[in-house]
């Protein structure tokens, strides 16, 4: 049996974490089981992120790129000051407030004057509001119930192995993942003379994966 210790830290500089190429210690003339002893990282994605966090406000012929703030939401309250707070920072000539109804989860954004938002489509799942201009007393209405998904899985990825499987994760950002001794593959065509692998980590929505992370395979 061979014991192999991959850190994603030790990779190449033109890689990422969520995606990188690894030369092995030795090469693998022939096996046919691929145990996960260990996989260990720190849970970094926040449910507003890079991804979905971004949006357009145009007040005027003025446009503005808003920016809600980085972070693991748990409320609704917390969602819409964050969302206030990014708009008014922006420093157009309207100055806004945001709320979330407690019985539909709608969000409203209200201004002291005209203006207009334009969402692309993951920051509009997460706001429930649609591309549009304010109504005639300021306000953008959402449509839909906000979304504070949070991701609970990591995908991780290794061709050579046959490896394509999923990592729970405790619901708590930045909080510590281990996972070990639970996924065991046995293939009846054996890997052949492997020096490298190709390891990509995601999360559940398709997002690379930005942690650094420590990946023990046993190999027989």
């Amino acid at each position: 049996m061979s014991n192999f210790v991959i850190k994603s830290s030790s990779r190449g500089s033109s890689y990422s974490v969520g995606k990188f190429n690894y030369t092995l210690k030795r090469q693998i003339n022939s096996a046919s089981i691929v145990k996960i002893h260990l996989f260990q990282t720190i849970n970094g994605i926040y449910n507003v992120n890079q991804y979905n966090s971004v949006f357009t406000l145009t007040v005027g012929v003025s446009t503005y790129t808003i920016t809600i703030a980085n972070g693991y939401y748990s409320s609704a309250t917390a969602l819409s000051t964050a969302v206030a707070a990014a708009l008014n920072a922006a420093g157009s000539a309207v100055t806004f407030s945001c709320s979330v109804s407690t019985l539909t989860l709608i969000m409203t954004i209200t201004g002291t004057g005209a203006y207009s938002v334009t969402l692309g489509a993951r920051c509009s799942a997460l706001l429930g509001i649609s591309s549009g201009a304010a109504d005639g007393s300021f306000n953008v209405v959402g449509t839909t119930q906000i979304s504070l998904l949070y991701c609970s899985t990591i995908k991780l990825v290794i061709p050579e192995f046959r490896i394509d499987t999923e990592i729970p994760i405790s619901f708590a950002s930045t909080s510590m993942i281990s996972y070990s001794n639970s996924f065991l593959n046995v293939c009846d065509q054996p890997f052949v003379n492997i020096q490298s692998i190709n390891i990509r980590t995601e999360d559940e929505f398709d997002n690379p994966w930005t942690s650094d992370f420590v990946l023990q395979l046993e190999v027989a």
